[in-house]
């Protein structure tokens, strides 16, 4: 699952609109949009809004923005020769 569908299902879980959150960050109703369907990326400092609106723990921070990424490196370790 993307973080846009992460992070739509955690808004929508907590009964907060797009327009609440846009608020939050400071940004237009418009751009979080963008955002949050994932044609524009979030800013450190938004995720860091984000991560203090939401009261997320450092494990769900990086699931909802970081694990797609983390995944598509690739996890395994390789042990020394």
């Amino acid at each position: 699952m993307g973080a846009n569908l992460k992070l739509k299902g955690l808004r929508v879980s907590k009964g907060k609109t797009q327009q609440d959150i846009a608020k939050v960050l400071g940004i237009s109703e418009t751009a979080y949009n963008m955002k949050e369907r994932g044609y524009r990326e979030f800013t450190r400092p938004e995720i860091k809004k984000l991560y203090k609106f939401f009261e997320l723990t450092p494990v769900e921070l990086i699931d909802i923005f970081f694990a797609d990424e983390v995944h598509a490196k690739g996890t395994k370790r390789t042990k020394p020769a």
